[in-house]
């Protein structure tokens, strides 16, 4: 007799009571939002670990196995804000670059600017 396997899908429905494909769908909405917002990629995991019964006071007929489930994220997030410093002479940092000379540009005034015309 060959048997056809279950649909996985119909497994993951059923583990947690269908919280895990609950949980997954908020994921996903969740991710694809962070990707808009930040133009970066998104990391959806979910693991799956199936194991034997653990044998204690209680015989059971049939062995069962225990399924675990989680998800586990990797948004992406803002970029810190950079700042440009330079080295000075003695080799300090310092947000001005010590070999150029300044401009001595200002903010000109607007009144003055127009009684010149």
């Amino acid at each position: 007799m060959n048997k056809q396997p279950r649909p996985a899908q119909q497994i993951l429905n059923e583990i947690a009571s269908g919280r895990l494909m609950a949980e997954l769908t908020t994921t996903f909405v969740e991710a694809k939002e962070a990707v808009n917002l930040h133009g970066k990629k998104a990391i959806v995991t979910m693991t799956i670990e199936i194991a034997p019964y653990k044998k204690g006071t209680v015989h059971l007929v049939d062995e069962p196995f225990v399924i675990t489930a989680g998800i586990d994220t990797k948004f992406p997030k803002k970029d810190h804000e950079a700042t440009l410093f330079f080295e000075d002479e003695e080799g300090n940092l310092t947000r001005n670059q010590t070999r150029q000379r300044d401009l001595g540009l200002g903010v000109a005034d607007i009144k003055e600017a127009k009684s010149n015309e």
